[in-house]
């Protein structure tokens, strides 16, 4: 459902926040399905989970699209 919202709103040329990204999933997953440029930026408060995101991202090709952040929300 995210994926449909995200491609009915979505601006191209603009950013896409994913709060909570865990390993990144959702946000490769919105590559797939978004072609207009824009970047997609996820945060997450646990540096060990960005780490396994930071490298599914690498090995997606997607490191030009996609950037991981650490960031207590609370």
């Amino acid at each position: 459902m995210f994926k449909q919202i995200a491609k009915t709103f979505l601006i191209p040329g603009t950013n896409v926040y994913d709060l909570g990204c865990s390993t990144a999933t959702t946000l490769i997953n919105l590559c797939s399905e978004i072609e207009q440029p824009g970047h997609l930026i996820g945060y997450d408060n646990s540096l060990s989970i960005l780490k396994q995101a930071n490298q599914k991202i690498k090995e997606k090709e997607l490191g030009n699209r996609i950037e991981v952040r650490h960031a207590d929300l609370t």
